[in-house]
């Protein structure tokens, strides 16, 4: 086994094709932007580029991190010479640039280049892609592939009832770039995970008012400015009017769905054996492996997770699988072993991949199978620490500053 092809050159991308090369594949790279960075590429442009292709970055202007650099950071390659923890989203391109030319990975991008089709073949796999720098068709055979395209580009939207007789805006958060457009208005945002907070504090600052509905209502005292105010779960809306679960309705201009996305592969053949749900992908083994072939691996689907760490621990995992350096068991028990996982999952009320506070046991399973060094405690410590500040003080949070002490320890300054 020799080659590999790597789907998207964004952050999942690149380590995959940083841990692969290192093994001694023969490393494809297939970016469809002329850039590395995947979602971190800004564009003013939405939904459709040029090309009648997908815009798949949901990057917005001004955007900060929401996690401290020190531990967006991968685990062995720190975050160049910044002084604040919480940085604008051209530093995070930049240390992927930066990471990119380390490894000296860009030779293996083929950049400007659009995968339209992937499937089984008898020497492995069989990718098409588009060359968009003159539209020109072609295939390769691979004896892997490894999926890396990114899952936050293909809205997700609640069946809402009378959500085609608003006659307001309705726009999800794919498309958001500035809160210019709400300025004066009054909007609702749909939504309360990390998009749904963020941009709900960012419209508020411009907009007349801001409703934020969630499934459960928590408030939060002094979360939000005077002219947010948190509603319950939204059940239908009429022209102008927004109504909640607990009987109370709104007046309303705008729209703003933060309702996440949906997993979706359209290059994928069906003779690949994989299904994409809208909120889950299979038959996966660990989150990574196509139980079906395990030539195919995912890179990133697990939400809500340390995706820095996410990412390289999968990717090493996909590498040792490549490599024989990690032995799987037969299908039938990868098949149980992921039935049983999502039986787990639902049981507790979550959706199939998302992980929270089951990362870090994951991350464990991860690095014993594949032989990978133990991820620094640190980035456990302080992740849970910035999850607590988020949920009480995102206006503020990002004030605090970290500095590394050593595997475990940081420092944090207010």
């Amino acid at each position: 086994m020799r080659r590999v092809a790597v789907l998207g050159a964004g952050p999942s991308g690149l380590v995959a094709a940083r841990y692969l090369k290192d093994a001694g594949f023969e490393v494809t790279v297939y970016e469809r932007l002329h850039h590395v960075g995947g979602t971190w590429n800004y564009t003013d442009e939405t939904w459709m580029a040029e090309d009648g292709r997908p815009i798949y970055s949901s990057m917005y202007q001004n955007l900060l991190v929401n996690l401290p650099k020190e531990i967006m950071a991968f685990p062995d390659f720190p975050f160049h010479d910044i002084e604040e923890s919480y940085v604008p989203s051209k530093e995070i391109w930049k240390y992927y640039n930066n990471f990119c030319d380390s490894f000296d990975l860009r030779k293996l991008i083929k950049f400007h280049h659009h995968v339209e089709n992937v499937r089984p073949c008898d020497s492995g796999w069989l990718v098409t892609v588009t060359d968009l720098t003159n539209m020109v068709e072609h295939s390769s055979e691979f004896d892997a592939v490894v999926v890396c395209t990114g899952q936050c580009w293909c809205p997700l939207y609640p069946n809402v009832e009378g959500s085609n007789n608003f006659r307001g805006r309705q726009t999800h958060a794919h498309t958001y770039r500035n809160p210019d457009s709400f300025r004066n208005r009054r909007v609702l945002v749909v939504g309360a995970g990390p998009s749904g907070h963020e941009l709900a504090l960012i419209i508020s600052y411009v907009a007349k008012q801001v409703f934020l509905s969630r499934r459960e209502l928590k408030i939060v005292e002094g979360l939000f400015p005077d002219n947010v105010t948190e509603k319950p779960l939204l059940t239908s809306l009429t022209e102008y009017t927004a109504y909640f679960s607990d009987g109370s309705s709104i007046d309303i201009d705008d729209i703003l769905y933060c309702t996440g996305y949906r997993f979706r592969f359209p290059f994928l053949s069906p003779e690949c054996g994989i299904i994409a749900d809208e909120k889950r992908v299979h038959p996966l083994y660990m989150h990574v492996l196509n139980i079906n072939n395990p030539t195919m691996g995912f890179i990133g689907v697990p939400p809500a997770a340390c995706f820095s760490v996410l990412f390289d621990l999968q990717a090493q995992l996909f590498t040792a699988v490549l490599t024989g350096r990690c032995n799987l068991p037969d299908a039938e028990t990868m098949r149980k072993e992921e039935e049983e996982e999502l039986e787990r999952q639902l049981a507790a009320g979550f959706q199939p991949h998302f992980m929270a506070n089951r990362q870090w046991k994951y991350f464990k399973q991860l690095e014993d199978m594949a032989g990978a060094k133990p991820v620094p405690l640190y980035y456990m410590k302080m992740f849970d620490d910035v999850v607590f500040d988020w949920a009480k003080d995102l206006q503020h949070f990002r004030r605090n500053n970290y500095r590394i002490i050593d595997n475990e320890n940081y420092k944090k300054i207010y």
